[in-house]
C-alpha cells in the first residue's frame, strides 16, 4: 500500500472521529436535551463554532482536497439531526442542518487558505 494512500485513509478516519465526537456530544446534546429555547440556541451556537474551528484546523493541516473531508466531518451530526427531525419535525432543525454544512465548508476553505510558507 502506498504511504500517501495510507496517510489519506488515516486522515479520513481521524476527521470522522472528530466529526463523530462533535455530532454525538454537540448535535445530539443540543436537540435531545431539555431546556429553554435560549439554552438550546446557545448550545447550537457553540456547536456551530466548534464545527468552524475544527474545519479551520483540518483545512490548515490538510490544505489539499479539503472538500473531501466535508462529509466525514459533518455526517454524524447530520444523521443524528435527521433522526430527530423524523421523530419531531421543526423547520429550525432544517436550518441547523444547513448551517452545519455551510459552516463546516467555510471552516475547511478558510483553513486551507492559510498557506504555510517554507523557507
Amino acid at each position: 500500500m502506498n504511504t500517501n494512500n495510507k496517510k489519506s485513509k488515516i486522515g479520513y478516519i481521524v476527521v470522522f472521529v472528530i466529526g463523530a465526537l462533535i455530532g454525538f456530544f454537540g448535535v445530539f446534546n443540543s436537540v435531545f436535551s431539555d431546556g429553554s429555547a435560549y439554552e438550546r440556541a446557545i448550545t447550537i451556537l457553540v456547536v456551530l463554532i466548534v464545527y468552524a474551528v475544527s474545519g479551520i484546523i483540518i483545512g490548515f493541516i490538510k490544505p489539499i482536497k479539503t472538500m473531501l473531508y466535508l462529509p466525514w466531518l459533518s455526517i454524524t451530526g447530520l444523521i443524528l439531526l435527521l433522526f430527530y427531525m423524523y421523530k419531531e419535525f421543526n423547520i429550525l432543525y432544517l436550518v441547523y442542518f444547513i448551517l452545519i454544512l455551510i459552516i463546516s465548508y467555510f471552516g475547511l476553505k478558510t483553513g486551507s487558505s492559510f498557506t504555510r510558507h517554507k523557507k
